[in-house]
């Protein structure tokens, strides 16, 4: 097999054989791999080991049981056949172009994981990989989803928290995501890439950091941001200054003009905030002023703690209003005292509802219907209540919301328009 190899080589480079022919002939040519086997039956070739970069990145070869044929050392040495000397790269140089022995970032990738990045990449690596993505995207070529997998969820890549980490849990700094990550890493450590390790070299590779799961939009840091805050607070009380400085970064997300939806999202619902009643979650706790005064005497409810908080807590009072949904429980209150009158001119006057153009008072505001709320959808002008924010929930309160000016019938809507 290896004689018939050089062969051919020669018959190409003296003109006995064209470039055609000789492509037809190696299709079928036997090789001998590197366990010195021969084979006719194969899905792909790759380079030999020894001067690959695939074994440099990878080790053991992941294509074994894809029937690709690993080529043999034998084919890298120089060697003369019937009066003919090879010198030593040229038959692997022949192989490569006609029998496409391939190499990273040629070949395609198998559908398995590999050890290699459950361990940190040197920084050589790191590039290869990411090269080596860059061309199979540039081709179009399909990233198998085990291989994926472990790419993204492997501790390779180097991060300035706590040394390697994966990709799917890591930042690349991108402005405005460099301002926001800046102002939360007072909240949490955040795993940006390590530019002194990579160099600004890893700037370029943005697409490629992406496909395999680095976060780098405001959206994502954000959730990140929230994630990290209520993973701590499930395991100790967060702190009075931790507590403030969350509502300072949503404070700087909405006066940045920067999307908030996601961090609120993903920290309203845990039990941080201390309250009258104990740690509640946002969702339900109520910063105490005279618009509940009414409300507080007839029904138990779950003030933020002033004197545990400090007059500071005032200055957030919007982002509270972000986070809590005590609307929810101040329907309730309407239905089980049976909407006592007080407590409804108190709640007609206030802007309490979040809508798709900000704070609103009820008489303002439309309650999304699904059979003509298309309608609104046209006049975009409107104030509909946020029921993404408040949940579905909101719909049980129809008859609690009309009583108190919100338009939720078709005919109210209609009269409005």
């Amino acid at each position: 097999a290896i004689a018939y190899a050089h062969f051919l080589y020669h018959s190409l480079s003296k003109g006995y054989l064209s470039s055609r022919e000789v492509d037809c002939l190696c299709s079928s040519m036997p090789l001998v791999d590197n366990y010195g086997c021969v084979t006719d039956k194969r899905k792909g070739v790759l380079v030999p080991a020894n001067v690959s970069k695939w074994a440099d990145l990878i080790v053991s070869n992941p294509w074994r049981h894809e029937n690709y044929v690993e080529l043999g050392k034998e084919y890298l040495n120089s060697s003369s056949y019937a009066g003919q000397y090879t010198s030593s790269g040229k038959l692997i140089d022949f192989l490569k172009t006609h029998v496409g022995a391939s190499d990273i970032p040629n070949i395609s990738p198998p559908n398995a994981g590999f050890s290699a990045v459950d361990t940190p990449l040197t920084k050589d690596n790191a590039f290869l990989l990411l090269d080596w993505i860059r061309n199979l995207k540039y081709k179009g070529k399909h990233l198998p989803e085990r291989f994926l997998k472990s790419i993204k969820d492997g501790s390779w890549l180097k991060v300035t928290v706590n040394g390697y980490r994966p990709p799917s849990k890591s930042f690349l700094i991108r402005s405005p995501l460099g301002k926001i990550l800046q102002s939360g890493s007072v909240l949490v450590d955040i795993p940006l890439i390590d530019e002194s390790f990579y160099g600004v070299k890893i700037n370029k590779y943005e697409e490629e950091l992406k496909t395999i799961g680095v976060m780098s939009s405001c959206e994502e840091a954000c959730n990140f941001i929230g994630r990290e805050l209520m993973s701590r607070a499930s395991s100790f009380t967060l702190s009075k200054n931790h507590v403030l400085l969350m509502l300072k970064f949503i404070q700087y997300l909405r006066k940045s003009l920067l999307p908030v939806d996601k961090f609120v999202i993903s920290i309203k619902d845990g039990p941080w905030l201390k309250t009258t009643r104990g740690l509640r979650s946002p969702n339900g706790s109520v910063l105490n002023d005279s618009e509940w005064n009414v409300a507080s005497q007839i029904s138990n409810i779950p003030f933020i703690d002033q004197s545990y908080f400090g007059e500071e807590i005032n200055n957030y009072k919007e982002e509270l209003k972000l986070l809590a949904e005590a609307v929810l429980l101040i329907m309730q209150c309407i239905r089980v005292l049976n909407a006592p009158s007080k407590l409804l001119t108190s709640l007609k006057g206030a802007s309490c509802f979040k809508t798709n153009m900000g704070f609103k008072i009820p008489s303002e505001c439309f309650l999304y219907d699904p059979v003509w709320g298309c309608i609104l959808e046209v006049f975009n002008c409107l104030p509909v209540i946020d029921h993404k924010f408040y949940g579905h929930k909101i719909f049980d309160y129809k008859n609690e919301l009309r009583q108190i000016g919100v338009v939720v019938d078709f005919g109210e809507a209609i009269k409005k328009f």
